[in-house]
Parts: C-alpha cells; sequence; structure tokens
C-alpha cells in the first residue's frame, strides 16, 4: 500500500497555491501540520502504518517519484503473474 500512496501526487499544493503571494509558507505550514499528525499518531495511537503513510504523502523529488513508480510497477507485474499461476492451476 504505501508504494500506491507514495504515489500520491503531493505537487497538487504547488497548484492549489501558485497563484498566492506567499506559497512557500503554506507548503511550510502544510508540511508542519503533516509532521504533527504523524508524531500524534506514532505517540498517542501507536499507528505506525498510518504515520508512515502520512508522511509519504507529499510533494517528492524526480528521483523519489521514479523510485515509487518504479516499485508500483514491479508490484503490479508480481501481481499479474501471480493472477497468471492462480488461474493455470485452477
Amino acid at each position: 500500500m504505501t508504494t500506491f500512496v507514495a504515489n500520491v501526487p503531493g505537487e497538487d499544493i504547488y497548484v492549489a497555491t501558485s497563484n498566492l503571494s506567499e506559497p512557500d509558507i503554506m507548503l511550510a505550514v502544510t508540511g508542519f501540520v503533516r509532521s504533527i499528525v504523524v508524531w500524534a499518531a506514532r505517540t498517542f495511537l501507536k499507528d505506525n502504518t498510518f504515520a508512515r503513510l502520512a508522511q509519504l504523502i507529499r510533494g517528492k523529488s524526480v528521483t523519489e517519484l521514479y523510485h515509487y513508480i518504479a516499485e508500483m510497477r514491479e508490484f503490479a507485474r508480481n501481481m499479474v503473474d501471480m493472477v497468471r499461476i492462480t488461474s493455470v492451476t485452477h
């Protein structure tokens, strides 16, 4: 699941704030709020899965995005192979 969540475009915040006079402040606030949510999920809810997923929904560098897309494609290939093997054996 983390592979697919990691591909959620965090750049939408850039588009949403592009016509504002100070979009960098909005991005900093968003990152700050996300870090508080991640901390609270780990500390109080003891939910590392949610915390990890919340960390992944953000803007990513091209290298990071390429890495996650490659992971997603590999997962999809493995899933197709597994379905083919399962359908042949039944």
